[in-house]
């Protein structure tokens, strides 16, 4: 019996991720010591990495809104086992049925602690005692909207042999060049924490944010920002973010690899009625990493060109597959902008979702 087939047995039959380790444990012998578990997973690269980034404890997937979490996990999925380098090959070991977490704040096994507004790589290595780590890298050189820059301390390279990808230089505090296995990226909000929101609704919509993607064991999330607030009024040519606030948008963080991989739908809701006046107007759609223009997809330009009732357009929506998007933090806001004379209303209920494999 080979790995990799118990692999795929233990999958088929029960449909959904159970520890290898603990299918191992009971087909083989109920007292396999840890070396002969690990001499079985030597050598064996055809195996992916089974845990997952994850932002709250004890879960490989997300169960639902996750808001300020100051702690990064890696959490057992498929199953508990990884590649560790140790200077000379790659050898599988088990981090355990626990995972791995570090705090935001630890300065002890990353460079220094984490920063709000930042993005980091997240990376997989046994320390010189044997323990398991899953530290951050460097910050990036820049952690912008739109302008992602990994920088040469964060760099990354694909190890020749295995196809890993791994760290390119020493991490200060962390594994040596080459060491260290890339599993993900994070981006710390301003608020110097980490979201995983899955519906979120306010009036002015709810700061919301996916501050993490995995590299590794994908899965799809549906993120949803709903503005619940009353009508309100909008006769301005400025071009704006919904209500007028910043919150009415949905961010996310693309580590960059893969990217055939990332994609994302996203869809927004409006409910408007335009005044009765010959040529009322006003226009929606999407700001990419910016929100005073409409510079992404489609803008949408409602009239009421006769002018004799109050049109109501109800349920307009705009949809789009996006893929390569720029690395690092990303966002996209819902936009609107009156004609300049006329006071269009906007009815309130907004919706804006998207779907994003993380």
């Amino acid at each position: 019996m080979t790995i990799p087939a118990l692999f795929k047995f233990v999958n088929w039959i029960t449909g959904t991720p159970v520890p290898i380790d603990d299918a191992i444990t009971s087909a083989l012998s109920p007292t396999i010591d840890t070396n002969l578990q690990n001499a079985l997973f030597a050598n064996i690269p055809v195996l992916a990495p089974g845990c997952r980034i994850n932002i709250e404890p004890g879960n490989s997937a997300q169960g639902g809104n996750v808001i300020g979490s100051s702690t990064v996990y890696y959490n057992v999925y498929l199953h508990s086992w990884a590649p560790f380098n140790n200077g000379t090959t790659w050898v599988w070991k088990s981090i355990g049925n626990s995972g791995i977490s570090q705090a935001l704040s630890d300065a002890t096994k990353s460079p220094a602690a984490a920063v709000a507004s930042t993005v980091y790589d997240m990376y997989l290595w046994e320390d010189t005692d044997g323990t398991k780590r899953h530290t951050r890298g460097p910050a990036w050189t820049d952690s912008g909207a739109g302008t992602g820059t990994r920088g040469t301390a964060a760099a990354l390279l694909r190890d020749p042999a295995t196809g890993f990808l791994v760290n390119n230089v020493d991490i200060t505090n962390g594994p040596r060049a080459g060491r260290g296995l890339f599993t993900g990226t994070i981006w710390v909000n301003s608020h110097g924490t980490l979201d995983g929101p899955s519906q979120l609704s306010g009036s002015g919509g709810v700061e919301c944010n996916m501050c993490y993607a995995n590299y590794y064991n994908r899965i799809p999330w549906q993120v949803t920002n709903i503005d619940n607030g009353v009508a309100y009024n909008y006769s301005s040519a400025t071009v704006r973010q919904a209500r007028g606030s910043a919150n009415n948008q949905i961010g996310w963080v693309n580590h960059g690899q893969a990217s055939s991989n990332m994609k994302y739908d996203y869809m927004f809701i409006y409910d408007i009625n335009l005044v009765a006046a010959i040529g009322a107007n006003l226009s929606f759609g999407c700001g990419r990493n910016q929100n005073t223009a409409f510079n992404f997809g489609n803008q949408t330009i409602l009239s009421n060109p006769q002018g004799v009732n109050t049109l109501r357009y109800r349920s307009d929506s705009y949809s789009s597959n996006i893929q390569g998007n720029q690395i690092g933090y990303n966002y996209l806001a819902m936009l609107e902008q009156g004609d300049g004379t006329n006071a269009n209303t906007f009815l309130g209920g907004f919706l804006q979702t998207m779907s994003i494999q993380y």
